[in-house]
């Protein structure tokens, strides 16, 4: 009896060990939102390391978000981290590309802690101790991850400049490359008209104009049988060259979504433009976008 009480005890620590390692080795939201708090944390130690006082905007509340969604929300993070890695010239990686693949929230989590990896790099070389690690939170969903990679993504403005019209006007490019594969695929031609540039156009005229495409684009889902975008509620308040941003990286995640469902590859990468770019030339780029996905919807 005494030796069979050790085997008892014996597969009950296993059993104890094994819970323990699948719940370590878990990947939900929650995790994925505890990884963003840590990174965030991380960004808030190096702003007080380098007494940058400015006051970071908050998101509004996100519905409807993907994983996929969050992890282009990432690739925004990992852009500015790398400007202001940049700025600092301190080494950097190569931004990694618009996934192929379906995305879950382990892949998200393999992205927020390649950029963690990233920041703690920046940290030690500025001699700044790393910060107290976030506790794992419980019912998070995808929605709540893409606010706080977005909340986290305005922590980082003030280290590496907020995002500019010339950002937003390359994602446009690399929107319209995606719409010409997708168009191809569905042998429909579409012709590009190029509008006349508009004048004197600002951040919220630009987004407008993005969201109308984001309208299109939940119209082009429904004729290819996907479930379609719900598209969220227009931001309040001032809208910056990071609104439209955001808008922009909507778009390209629910391109990448239908280019999964075609066997497509990821949008191809842009360069950014060397010439002067405005809120005028992103809505005129919207606006060629629009006629282009009227003739894949019509």
């Amino acid at each position: 009896m005494k030796n069979y009480g050790k085997k008892i005890s014996s597969w009950g620590g296993c059993l104890c060990f094994l819970l323990f390692s699948i719940g370590v080795s878990a990947n939900t939201p929650n995790h994925v939102y505890q990884a963003v708090d840590n990174l965030a944390n991380n960004i808030e130690a190096i702003r007080a390391h380098l007494n940058v006082n400015d006051t970071p905007r908050l998101p509004g509340v996100q519905i409807a978000k993907t994983p996929l969604h969050a992890y282009t929300k990432g690739l925004e993070v990992f852009e500015k981290v790398i400007r202001f890695k940049k700025s600092k010239n301190l080494a950097t990686i190569v931004l990694p590309d618009f996934p192929d693949k379906a995305i879950k929230p382990s892949d998200v989590l393999v992205l927020v802690e390649t950029i963690s990896k990233e920041i703690q790099q920046a940290s030690k070389q500025l001699g700044v101790s790393y910060a107290e690690r976030a506790k794992l939170p419980t019912g998070k969903t995808p929605s709540d991850v893409y606010e706080n990679m977005w909340r986290t993504s305005y922590l980082l403005d003030g280290l590496a400049g907020a995002i500019s019209p010339k950002y937003v006007y390359r994602n446009t490019l690399r929107i319209e490359k995606a719409l010409e594969v997708i168009a191809q695929e569905l042998n429909t031609k579409v012709d590009k008209e190029v509008p006349e540039l508009p004048a004197n156009k600002k951040p919220v005229d630009a987004n407008i104009e993005g969201y109308k495409v984001l309208y299109k684009i939940a119209q082009l889902e429904k004729r290819l049988n996907m479930d379609a975008l719900r598209v969220p509620g227009f931001p309040a308040g001032d809208i910056s060259p990071s609104d439209v941003y955001d808008t922009t990286n909507n778009i390209l995640a629910e391109l990448t979504r239908i280019n999964l469902s075609l066997s497509l590859s990821s949008p191809d990468v842009v360069e950014l433009d060397a010439e002067t770019v405005t809120p005028s030339h992103v809505v005129r780029q919207f606006q060629s976008i629009q006629h282009q996905l009227d003739m894949l919807i019509n």
